[in-house]
């Protein structure tokens, strides 16, 4: 095989694993159902990447602070296990609870 072929091989190998490793929850975020937080001036954009990024798992876990999910956090939404990204039934709690915008501002959460 040429040597352009083997790193062609090499790169999609690459993307594969790199598609395999996302957190399919990660898919049902909020900035990837919705294209107008990619427009320009769209003032709550760091609110949508912020919940695609980390999902905010720390601010509605019953442990406080930033910390990586565990099988011992729990949801204070549901009372259910509270995965590392707001699962699709906690989503709807998440909005009628507060706004996005209040999930995403440290000041609410001092």
């Amino acid at each position: 095989m040429r040597r352009a072929s083997l790193l062609y091989e090499a790169h999609i190998e690459d993307r594969e694993q790199k598609a395999y490793a996302i957190d399919p929850d990660f898919f049902r975020t909020p900035a990837m159902n919705a294209e107008d937080w990619k427009g320009p001036n769209f003032e709550l954009r760091h609110v949508f990447t912020r919940t695609a990024a980390h999902g905010f798992h720390h601010r509605v876990c019953d442990q406080r602070g930033y910390h990586q999910a565990s099988t011992q956090c729990s949801c204070r939404l549901c009372s259910q296990h509270c995965p590392t990204r707001l699962s699709p039934n906690c989503m709807p709690l998440f909005k009628e609870t507060h706004s996005m915008n209040f999930y995403a501002n440290d000041e609410n959460f001092q």
